[in-house]
């Protein structure tokens, strides 16, 4: 079984710790019927990437209230070549520290907060199996061009080192604009150099 890294659509179920109070989520926009898509571009090594047949067609659709806090609802709608592949729903909110946490209280992405920094054990499978150890934190903010477009992103930087010596440092991110959303993340195999980005080609916003 492959095994991926990235902060969505992620195949571990990670743990981290956060504030468990909501705060204004306007850094993150997660107005209801917002939508952006994605293309999906695929590298084996890397650096060299092509652009595949599938698009993520991502919309908040609502939101739901859970242990006393609220949720957006997310829902991804994954389409390969034109045809309707599968769907998810994610739970996300944004916490008193002004960070991106999911319903399990792993950050997404950690806004403007440049003093925020997490190392955290990666496990696998049922989550019993420790492969190794993630750190996250946030880059300065910087100018990128995704899909021919200039964006001002907070980068959100992860490094996987892990326990097996066979295996590599793999290093995946998460790029975000203020008010807009996630521009570019790249998504990384544990055991080879294969990676994933999805990259933000259309947004309808709110």
């Amino acid at each position: 079984m492959k095994y991926i890294i990235c902060f969505l659509l992620t195949s571990l179920f990670l743990t981290s710790c956060s504030s468990d109070s909501d705060a204004d989520p306007e850094f993150f926009n997660l107005h209801n019927g917002n939508l952006w898509v994605y293309k999906t571009y695929q590298s084996n090594d890397g650096v060299n990437f092509t652009a595949t047949s599938a698009i993520d067609s991502v919309r908040v659709i609502g939101d739901s209230i859970i242990s006393g806090f609220n949720y957006s609802k997310v829902k991804h709608m994954v389409y390969n070549s034109g045809a309707f592949s599968y769907d998810m729903l994610e739970l996300l909110r944004v916490d008193s520290a002004g960070h991106l946490v999911n319903q399990n209280n792993l950050v997404y992405h950690a806004g403007d907060d440049m003093e925020f920094h997490s190392t955290r054990g990666c496990y696998i499978g049922t989550g019993s199996v420790l492969v190794g150890s993630i750190e996250e934190h946030l880059l300065p903010p910087l100018t990128t061009n995704i899909e021919g477009t200039d964006y001002f992103v907070y980068p959100y930087y992860g490094t996987f080192t892990p326990l097996d010596t066979t295996w590599e440092v793999r290093n995946f991110f998460s790029q975000y604009k203020e008010g807009v959303g996630f521009v570019c993340q790249r998504c990384v195999a544990l055991a080879n150099n294969s990676c994933r980005e999805d990259r933000l080609m259309y947004y309808d916003l709110n």
